[in-house]
């Protein structure tokens, strides 16, 4: 599924996940824009990209960023990325 930049919202949480988990602006970008991963999520979209995973909800017409999350192993995690071992 291609995702149309231009509609692209970050929602407030959204911005205090990626400051909170040391995920830029461009990364979450990345993941919209070149995902190696797309795949459904609790009913919205999920990008990924090496270990970032930007989640969608499609919302008439915008893209919203719900959340960002950091793969830790094999597991998604709300963790701040400073905690990376």
């Amino acid at each position: 599924m291609t995702i149309d930049l231009e509609r692209v919202e970050v929602s407030a949480h959204a911005r205090r996940a990626m400051a909170e988990r040391n995920v830029t602006p461009q990364q979450v970008l990345d993941a919209l824009r070149y995902p190696e991963i797309t795949e459904p999520h609790l009913g919205r979209r999920r990008y990924v990209r090496g270990d970032v995973a930007v989640v969608v909800d499609d919302r008439g017409g915008r893209h919203v960023v719900v959340t960002v999350l950091w793969r830790r192993g094999d597991q998604w995690t709300s963790e701040t990325m400073a905690a990376r071992a």
